[in-house]
């Protein structure tokens, strides 16, 4: 029923949908997870098309893929460097059989970005630099990781072709290429929806 009121634009609140998951997941998510509301408004202005690839960098559980899968004709690819939560997510997508959705058990800096279309980042790195959303013990946390993985997500970024949209939450502005610009926000202005339009020297 969780799945099939996404799916069908039913009337359904973050805290249940996340009852998908273990109450500890669920005491994690107002900090961690995106909500459902956000994670459709980011996934249909990523998403142009069926052939639509969309990376979450840092998906966590995987819920801001399967709202998108479900909300969307895109695929969605998650990245995340915690097995459990990898494991989690594909769990719950094998149960519910949303299908265009993929998790990747992987480090950011291992990703090529022009594999994928458009980018959705909800601060993932944020943790390294800010003990107090650590998330757990489990991946070693460091100011020098934070500045490794923004650094490489700004490379990837500037690599990609004129068009490009990214999606970001909670995030600072000052972390996205000034080749990109921003086209609406929402949600606060904690929600950025943004379009490369200018050619970066790469």
């Amino acid at each position: 029923m969780i799945i099939q009121s996404i799916r069908y634009d039913l009337p359904i609140s973050d805290i249940d949908f996340d009852k998908l998951y273990s109450p500890y997941i669920q005491s994690l998510s107002e900090l961690h997870w995106t909500s459902i509301e956000v994670a459709k408004k980011a996934a249909s202005f990523l998403v142009q098309s069926s052939d639509t690839k969309v990376l979450d960098i840092g998906s966590g559980v995987g819920k801001f893929c399967i709202v998108g899968a479900l909300t969307t004709l895109g695929v969605f690819y998650g990245v995340e460097q915690r097995k459990e939560l990898v494991d989690i997510s594909r769990q719950i997508i094998s149960d519910h059989h949303v299908h265009n959705v993929k998790i990747l058990h992987s480090n950011i800096i291992d990703i090529d970005f022009l594999a994928y279309n458009s980018y959705y980042f909800f601060n993932s790195f944020y943790e390294n630099i800010e003990k107090s959303r650590m998330m757990d013990c489990s991946v070693t946390t460091s100011n020098l990781h934070y500045q490794q993985y923004r650094d490489y997500m700004c490379l990837q970024l500037l690599k990609a072709p004129i068009g490009t949209r990214l999606a970001t939450y909670c995030c600072i502005v000052r972390d996205i290429p000034s080749c990109y610009t921003v086209y609406q926000t929402s949600f606060n202005h904690q929600l950025k929806l943004w379009i490369k339009d200018k050619s970066s020297l790469i």
